[in-house]
């Protein structure tokens, strides 16, 4: 358990545990629980052929930032059968990695995140299979694919307000969405409850099949297929296309404004 006792200035940074430039580190069986005032990362990794296994993470911050497991590369590893938790009252991230140098596969992990703006997965990954994600907070996030991926089985569940500005800054729009994709990506038999929108694909040319969604999806990249998907959405429509082009929907069930089509 990591507390603090001072503060120092206006970006005031905690590490609980940091692996650095660690090759074949094997993270197994801890409890790492770390509270910070400003920014305060639990567990920061950053090597090749690394293994973070059922462990117990968590980070809280009292006033901005928490990051429970930050990924930075090069590297590449496996994160797998982790209870992970991140909570603060700004910005929370259960799981952060945003460099093209990395590679991490994150399979049946349990990930919770509570604040302003939140995220389960936030990565350039590989594959994101059978993970729980349950967010609560104003706007939120359960997964972001920023480099070519496989999201499969995973239950996303996320209960926002929808309501409130604050600056934060992120690549990100600040709304609510299941699933955020950049890039090409297979998102295949996974469960998304949201109030707001289930998938946003922002860029690359994805598959989308055999989903149950709740919440509606927004496309603005173009070329992607939709086949066997149950969408149901309270929004005008299951499936926003925008302005997007060379779009293929086949054999799906839409329910949108109570109406079936």
């Amino acid at each position: 358990v990591i507390n603090y006792n001072d503060v120092s200035g206006s970006y005031d940074t905690i590490y609980g545990v940091s692996f650095r430039n660690s090759d074949n580190a094997r993270i197994t069986g801890n409890i790492i629980s770390a509270m910070g005032h400003n920014y305060i990362y639990a567990l920061y990794v950053c090597g090749n052929e690394f293994g973070i296994y059922d462990n117990e993470i968590t980070a809280e911050s009292d006033i901005n930032y928490a990051c429970a497991i930050n990924v930075e590369g090069p590297g590449y590893g496996l994160i797998e059968y982790n209870n992970i938790h991140a909570k603060a009252p700004s910005s929370a991230y259960a799981v952060y990695s945003n460099n093209n140098e990395v590679t991490v596969s994150y399979v049946s992990n349990t990930i919770t995140a509570e604040g302003f703006f939140i995220f389960g997965i936030y990565d350039d990954s590989e594959e994101i299979i059978d993970n729980t994600i349950t967010l609560t907070g104003n706007y939120t996030v359960g997964i972001v694919v920023l480099s070519e991926a496989v999201v499969e089985n995973n239950k996303i569940s996320l209960i926002a307000s929808n309501v409130g500005s604050e600056s934060i800054w992120d690549l990100v729009p600040m709304e609510t969405s299941g699933i955020v994709v950049y890039a090409n990506a297979s998102i295949l038999n996974n469960e998304i409850s949201s109030n707001n929108k289930a998938i946003s694909l922002l860029g690359g040319s994805s598959t989308i099949t055999g989903n149950v969604l709740t919440g509606y999806v927004y496309v603005e990249s173009n070329t992607n297929t939709f086949t066997r998907n149950m969408i149901n959405a309270t929004s005008d429509y299951a499936i926003d296309l925008g302005n997007s082009t060379g779009n293929v929907i086949t054999e799906n069930e839409l329910y949108a404004n109570e109406l079936k089509g």
